[in-house]
């Protein structure tokens, strides 16, 4: 606590701090545009969204209210107390007879004054109940935990997806090298209405290696096809290449899908940070505001019941009002 002045009796005003105030206002503005841009993107959690943008348009209120109370203030209490100071001047100069009067302009200034700051205290007093309540992190924290939760989930289930899309890759390229050796003995036309036999594929002068690599081919289109006991022939292999083909693609849809799914998961969750980020700057904000609530409600409770025809309780009135002035000045 910061008093004005070391005489006892006097207002006590809390020490602000400034560049907090400001700095909790902007960034409290730059997460409410955060949370609108996470908002839009995901359409997650629309309450939380409202209830972010009604808190910011509160402080907007509140800021442009302090502001115009703090001016305003500035240059009434300037005014008044220049009048005040010189009802003094007369009052020292004035014959006894003279002096009541001026000692009831001094008390009708001095309520001026009063209800000038009383007016303003109201009126940012009232602004505070819109912007305190605080985002209810006891509902949100059960979605980040879900949030988190798929977090750790969808990498390993696209990794997963990743691994089968290998193994698939690795059969159709074995099918792929195979159907190839058949086009290179040129028994592709051939191979389309015959049976894929050992004893064909040496008849075109394939070699033992070449001869493994065609067999296990033609053991895996079997299986992708599901013919265990069918012969194979060169078509067939395009089918279940084909098949391959499909399923891979399907793997990869799959992928795209869950990265997506991730994608959106991790905005959520960012939308309920930043809405989180707002509230830590809200609160912030209004420890800020408060202060000037505080001062000014100070002056009015120390200083309500000052005697007009005490000249020094006058002056040091006058001393408190300019330096309230001065006090909330700072924050406009």
């Amino acid at each position: 606590m910061n008093n004005i002045s070391q005489f006892p009796g006097n207002p006590d005003y809390p020490e602000l701090d400034v560049p907090a105030f400001k700095q909790a206002k902007a960034k409290a503005s730059d997460a409410t545009i955060e949370v609108k841009r996470l908002f839009i993107q995901t359409q997650y959690l629309p309450s939380l969204h409202s209830r972010v943008s009604e808190l910011d348009q509160a402080m907007g209120n509140a800021d442009a209210s302090l502001r115009e109370t703090a001016q305003s203030l500035d240059t009434v209490l300037g005014i008044q107390v220049g009048t005040l100071r010189e009802l003094q001047k007369e009052f020292q100069s004035a014959r006894e007879s003279d002096r009541e009067e001026i000692i009831e302009d001094i008390v009708l200034r001095i309520q001026s004054i009063l209800d000038t700051v009383g007016k303003g205290e109201l009126t940012l007093q009232d602004l505070i109940p819109a912007m305190a309540s605080p985002i209810d992190r006891a509902a949100t924290g059960n979605y980040i935990t879900q949030l988190e939760a798929d977090q750790a989930r969808l990498p390993a289930e696209v990794l997963e997806i990743k691994e089968r899309q290998d193994a698939l890759e690795a059969k159709r390229k074995a099918l792929t090298d195979a159907m190839a050796l058949i086009e290179a003995k040129g028994f592709t036309e051939l191979a389309k209405d015959t049976a894929l036999t050992a004893q064909e594929l040496v008849k075109v002068g394939m070699t033992p290696p070449q001869l493994i690599a065609v067999e296990a081919a033609i053991a895996l289109a079997q299986q992708i096809l599901e013919r265990a006991e069918s012969l194979i022939n060169y078509l067939n292999m395009v089918e279940a290449r084909n098949t391959l083909r499909k399923q891979i693609d399907d793997l990869i849809n799959s992928t795209y899908a869950k990265t997506s799914e991730l994608r959106l998961v991790t905005l959520k969750k960012e939308l309920i940070t930043e809405s989180y980020s707002f509230d830590d700057q809200r609160a912030q904000y209004i420890a800020e505001f408060g202060k000037c609530v505080t001062a000014m409600r100070s002056f009015l409770t120390t200083r309500n019941d000052v005697d007009g025809g005490d000249q020094d309780a006058v002056a040091q009135f006058s001393v408190d009002a300019l330096s309230l002035a001065k006090y909330l000045k700072v924050m406009a």
